[in-house]
């Protein structure tokens, strides 16, 4: 059974072609395109790693990572804040928050790959 994996990413397209990605690499992947849906999708989902942007509508990421952390639906779930904000106090508030990982935009898929692996625990 393939580890699930939920994008919570506005970008369309950015979504798309990493889900695409994903996919092919033997995960399953779902995308939520804002805040609000993020956190729903969460919880019906249930996927083993979610990977968050930062700058969403209906919230925001800081609100998803949020009240992702105190669910006990969903506070044990892997987030990876993968953003575009290049503001180092960001990753720090992320970090603090309870993301495992911080990956600023623009990303090395492979690297990015290796981690999820790693948080989901496949073999790299």
């Amino acid at each position: 059974m393939p580890a699930k994996i939920l994008i919570i990413e506005d970008d369309k397209d950015m979504a798309t072609v990493l889900a695409m990605r994903l996919t092919k690499a033997g995960f399953e992947v779902k995308f939520a395109q804002d805040a609000a849906f993020g956190v729903k999708e969460a919880h019906k989902f249930k996927p083993q790693l979610i990977i968050l942007d930062l700058g969403l509508p209906a919230g925001g990421g800081f609100a998803v990572l949020e009240r992702l952390k105190l669910s006990t639906h969903t506070d044990q779930i892997p987030v990876f804040v993968l953003t575009g904000s290049g503001d180092d106090s960001n990753k720090e508030k992320a970090l603090q928050m309870g993301a495992q990982q911080y990956i600023p935009k623009p990303y090395e898929f492979e690297t990015l790959l290796s981690e999820i692996k790693k948080a989901v625990g496949e073999p790299a």
